[in-house]
């Protein structure tokens, strides 16, 4: 080499090195260099150590010491597992100039965990001697998360195999592995359910499930983990390791999904059953409403979560189906309107688990069940189950019979001659009334009383009774047991209950007979 050309490749590994050195942290130091028809390339990087989940990105300098401008083209030779992309690879150089190329450094997902060596081919034409070309080795150290690297043949992947042959190869080290983990699972499940039963102090009515399902939850997950530590101590193929990390991901979200639910519904539950005990106006009722946001929430984050395990943007996904979803929200309009309904009646609470209401027209009803979508009442003495839309319940007229009390105030008509005692007769219904176990007399409501609320023509008077009783479930007894009293005390004293009569007149022969 002449003494021009090596001064132009010192000055040009000087001016780049400068120009590194100011654009690169201080602790990229490594300087690869190559030659070739008095065109060097340059490549500053430390030891380049890339993960196969993503690409590397690698900076290199060009510089031209001829006067003339010359075509430089950099490729890689494809002898290895690491593959250097360089857009565009092919640069005309201008005499005593430089230039950057950018390129990344990418591999595939499945390669293995290791050391691997990457040649750069450089082309330089001038266009007046034959293309000439050079060559460089680049180490590059490859981390992989579906190869065993240090883990394999090693307990839990962390503790060397001592044991004698032939105890000490890889698949008998993952059966021992797999075995403890699962000893680990079950262990673990039993001190978690021991653990949310004295935190939480769930009862059987609480949630029947908390104990059952986390137990399962935790233990298949610690299991789950057992399973992938295995396949890494076993060497398993990078693909098998791949797809097996995907189907445990998958059940990794729905068994904590699992979890969640379960101790979600334990605290709502417990937490509102003893606001309820407290007399706050938070009560039980709130139950569904709590439940289903939660269940909503919980499956849309299992389901994004799902989705980001497939590299799919669940947002994303949202946003794109916008016009889809305008479209279906007119065919479960229904149901949409149901759920609005079900909330609304949740968050006014005209009414709660027990009361006795009337619903537009309908009957007296005792509410049994409130859900979202319908809330179940019970009707009558068959104590049949009425299932009635929320939409419904929202848009008529409610009238809660036992919203402060169960008390309920009643009344008994009771028709008595034109020519009664009317002291008599109101003095001998209220001390029936009175007597009856299941009236109300302790003054904390108007005690029972009578009076004379009507006149029917040719028939007789009209006397109200009213009077309240102590528990709706008895009403309908006590009054009928109160109108079988009132009939007694009449008979007693030789009260008649006048009826309508009917008198038919009948001719014979011309002679009035009246019958």
């Amino acid at each position: 080499m002449s003494c021009r050309r090596v001064a132009f490749v010192t000055m040009a590994v000087v001016l780049l090195a400068a120009m590194a050195f100011t654009a690169a942290p201080s602790d990229a130091t490594a300087v690869r260099s190559m030659e070739c028809n008095e065109v060097t390339f340059v490549l500053f990087s430390d030891d380049i150590r890339m993960s196969t989940a993503e690409g590397y990105p690698v900076s290199m300098h060009v510089y031209n010491a001829k006067t003339t401008a010359v075509t430089v083209k950099i490729l890689d030779a494809n002898d290895s597992a690491i593959n250097l992309s360089v857009f565009p690879n092919e640069y005309v150089v201008e005499g005593k100039n430089s230039v950057q190329v950018e390129g990344e450094l990418k591999t595939d997902r499945y390669t293995s965990m290791g050391n691997y060596n990457i040649t750069l081919v450089m082309q330089v034409m001038d266009g007046t001697t034959e293309t000439q070309e050079c060559r460089m080795d680049i180490p590059v150290s490859v981390v992989s998360n579906y190869s065993s690297g240090e883990s394999y043949n090693r307990f839990f992947g962390i503790f060397d195999n001592q044991l004698p042959e032939p105890f000490n190869t890889a698949p008998v080290t993952a059966i021992l592995t797999l075995l403890m983990w699962i000893g680990i699972s079950v262990l673990v499940g039993i001190v978690a359910m021991f653990i949310l039963k004295s935190v939480f102090k769930v009862i059987e009515k609480d949630s029947e499930t908390l104990g059952r399902n986390t137990t399962i939850g935790i233990t298949f997950c610690i299991l789950l983990q057992g399973i992938t530590n295995c396949a890494f101590i076993v060497g398993a193929d990078e693909m098998i390791v791949d797809n097996l990390m995907k189907i445990t991901g998958i059940l990794y979200i729905m068994l904590v999904a699992l979890i969640v639910w379960d101790i979600y519904k334990a605290v709502i539950t417990g937490a509102l059953n003893r606001l309820e005990k407290k007399g706050s106006n938070v009560d039980t009722s709130l139950i569904p409403l709590f439940k289903a946001i939660g269940q909503v929430v919980i499956i849309l984050v299992s389901i994004a979560l799902i989705l980001s395990e497939f590299g799919v943007n669940f947002l994303t996904l949202i946003a794109s189906a916008g016009l889809t979803g305008l479209g279906l929200s007119f065919g479960v309009k229904p149901a949409i309107n149901e759920l609005f309904s079900g909330l609304i009646v949740l968050l006014t609470r005209p009414f709660k688990v027990g009361d006795y209401v009337t619903i537009g027209n309908d009957s007296r009803l005792q509410v049994a069940e409130i859900g979202i979508l319908r809330t179940n009442f019970k009707t009558g003495y068959t104590r049949e189950v009425a299932y009635m839309p929320n939409s419904k319940i929202a848009s008529s007229k409610i009238v809660n019979i036992s919203h402060r009390t169960l008390m309920y105030r009643n009344t008994i008509s009771i028709k008595v001659p034109f020519d009664s005692n009317l002291t008599l007769i109101r003095k001998l219904v209220k001390r029936v009334a009175s007597d009856h176990p299941n009236v109300v007399t302790d003054g904390s409501v108007p005690k029972p009383n009578a009076v004379f609320s009507a006149c029917e023509d040719r028939s007789g008077i009209i006397m109200t009774l009213a009077f309240y009783v102590y528990d709706f479930d008895v009403n309908a007894t006590t009054t009928a047991q109160i109108r079988e009293g009132i009939l007694k005390a009449f008979k007693e004293r030789d009260i008649i209950i006048p009826y309508n009569k009917m008198e038919i007149s009948v001719y014979r022969g011309g002679q009035y007979d009246a019958q």
